[in-house]
C-alpha cells in the first residue's frame, strides 16, 4: 500500500529529527533559562512563518511535478522558474527581517540583558530563510514523484545534525545566538545536499543532458503564481493564525514566561508530524486524479484518526509528567494544564488534514483560503480576550477553539464541492 509506506518514510523523516530535538531542548532549558528557551522557540515560528511566504509555490510544484512526472522536460522548467524566484525572495526576506530585528526585540518585551544576544541571534535567524525556503522546493521534486525514502533519510541525517550542533553550540558558548549560527550552517548544508540530490536525479534519467536548473520561464512562473496564490493567502493567513498566539502572549505577558505555552505548543507541534506525514503522502495521489482517489481518500482519513488518537491518550493522561522530566519541575503545574488544552486543538487539527488537501489537491485552494480568511478576525479577537482574561491557559483554549472550527468547515465543504471523495 503506496499511502502506507510513504507515510511510514515521512514519518520517519520528521519524527527521528523531532527525537534529536528532545534532549537537546532538555539542555537549552537549563543553560539558556526560560526567555532565551522562548526566544528560540519564536525563532523557529518566525522561520515557519516566512515558509508561508514562498507564495504557495512548493506546493504547486509539488501538484505540477506530480502530474507531469513523465515529462521531465517540464517538470525541470517548473523546478528552475520557483527555484529561480524563490531565491530571490528569499534574499528579500532575510534583508527584511535584518532590518526589523532590533523592533521585533522590543516588541516581545525581551529584559535588557537579553536583548543585544536576542539582536545578533535574529540575524542569524534571517541568515536561515533562504536554505529553509530553497530546501522546501528542493524536496518537492522528491514528493512529486513520490520519491520519499532518500528524501526523508536525508531528512534524519539533517535533524541530527541541527541537534548535535546546537548542543555543542550552547555548551561551549551559552547564548542564543550560538544555537542559531549552528542552525544556519546545518540549514546550508541540508539545502546543498538536497539540490545535489536533485541534481544527479535528473541528470542520470535526461539523456540529452539538459541543464537542471536556473531554467527559467515567465508563463509558468505566471500560470504557478495563478494557482498559488490563494495557496498563498491559505499559508500567510493560517501562519498568522497558528503562530499569532504566540507573539500575542509575549507582548502582552513579557518574553520571560512565553516558553510555558510555546513548550507545549512544541509537543503538539511533534505529534503534528504524523498527519503532516500522511497528507504529504496523499498529496501527490489525490493530484493525478486517479480513479482510486476516493480509497486513499479513505485510508488517509482513517490513518490519520487512529494514529492521532494513540499519539493523544497517553501524552494527554501524564501531561505533567513528560513536562517534568522533560524541562524541569516548573513545567509541570500550569503548562501541563496547557498541554492538554492544546491536544484537543491536535486532535481536530489532525482531522482537518484529510479534507484540506483533498481540496488543494481537487483545485480548490480558493475555498480553503475563504475558510482561513473568514476565520483571521474572529480569531485574533477571541485570542486577545482570552489571553487577557486567563493568560496561557486562555492562548490556549483560543487556539484549540479555532482547530475545532476549521476541522467542521474543512470537512463541510469538501463534501459538498464537485468530486467529491470524502469517506
Amino acid at each position: 500500500m503506496s499511502i502506507l509506506r510513504n507515510s511510514g518514510w515521512n514519518v520517519m523523516g520528521l519524527v527521528v529529527p523531532s527525537l534529536m530535538l528532545i534532549p537537546a531542548f532538555g539542555i537549552y532549558s537549563r543553560v539558556l533559562g526560560v526567555e532565551l528557551l522562548g526566544l528560540l522557540t519564536l525563532s523557529f515560528t518566525i522561520v515557519g512563518f516566512a515558509s508561508s511566504l514562498d507564495l504557495g509555490l512548493s506546493r504547486v510544484l509539488i501538484r505540477q511535478v506530480s502530474m507531469h512526472r513523465r515529462d521531465l522536460g517540464m517538470v525541470k522548467i517548473f523546478m528552475g522558474t520557483t527555484t529561480v524566484f524563490v531565491a530571490a525572495v528569499s534574499v528579500l526576506l532575510t534583508a527584511l527581517t535584518m532590518v526589523a530585528a532590533p523592533w521585533l526585540v522590543r516588541f516581545l518585551s525581551v529584559s535588557p540583558e537579553n536583548s543585544a544576544d536576542a539582536v545578533t541571534a535574529f540575524y542569524w535567524l534571517a541568515l536561515t530563510i533562504p536554505p529553509y525556503l530553497l530546501a522546501l522546493v528542493g524536496t518537492a521534486y522528491f514528493e512529486g514523484q513520490e520519491k520519499f525514502r532518500s528524501m526523508n533519510i536525508l531528512r534524519c541525517a539533517s535533524g541530527a545534525l541541527n541537534a548535535v550542533t546546537g548542543v555543542a553550540a550552547v555548551l561551549c558558548i551559552p547564548t542564543l545566538t550560538a544555537v542559531l549560527a549552528a542552525l544556519c550552517i546545518s540549514r546550508w548544508l541540508f539545502c546543498f545536499s538536497v539540490y545535489w540530490l536533485y541534481v544527479r536525479e535528473v541528470n542520470r534519467l535526461d539523456a540529452m543532458g539538459h541543464r537542471a536548473l536556473w531554467l527559467f520561464s515567465g508563463s509558468v512562473l505566471w500560470s504557478s503564481l495563478a494557482y498559488g496564490s490563494w495557496l498563498t493567502v491559505t499559508n500567510v493567513i493560517g501562519s498568522i493564525m497558528t503562530y499569532s498566539d504566540r507573539f500575542v502572549l509575549s507582548h502582552l505577558a513579557g518574553a520571560n514566561i512565553v516558553a510555558f505555552y510555546t513548550v507545549p505548543s512544541e509537543v503538539v507541534a511533534r505529534l503534528s508530524i504524523v498527519p503532516a506525514a500522511i497528507a504529504r503522502s496523499l498529496f501527490p495521489r489525490l493530484s493525478k486524479q486517479h480513479v482510486d482517489a476516493a480509497v486513499d481518500r479513505r485510508i488517509g482519513y482513517w490513518l490519520t484518526f487512529s494514529s492521532s488518537a494513540i499519539a493523544l491518550v497517553p501524552v494527554f493522561i501524564f501531561a505533567s509528567e513528560i513536562l517534568g522530566i522533560w524541562m524541569g519541575p516548573e513545567y509541570t503545574g500550569t503548562p501541563a494544564t496547557v498541554l492538554r488544552i492544546l491536544l484537543i486543538g491536535f486532535f481536530f487539527n489532525a482531522l482537518a488534514t484529510g479534507p484540506s488537501t483533498d481540496l488543494q489537491a481537487r483545485g480548490h485552494a480558493k475555498i480553503a483560503a475563504g475558510i482561513h480568511l473568514t476565520q483571521v478576525l474572529p480569531y485574533i479577537g477571541g485570542l486577545v480576550w482570552l489571553t487577557q482574561a486567563y493568560g496561557i491557559v486562555g492562548t490556549a483554549l483560543a487556539w484549540s477553539l479555532r482547530m475545532l472550527a476549521e476541522c467542521i468547515l474543512m470537512e463541510w465543504y469538501s463534501r459538498r464541492m464537485p468530486g467529491s471523495r470524502h469517506f
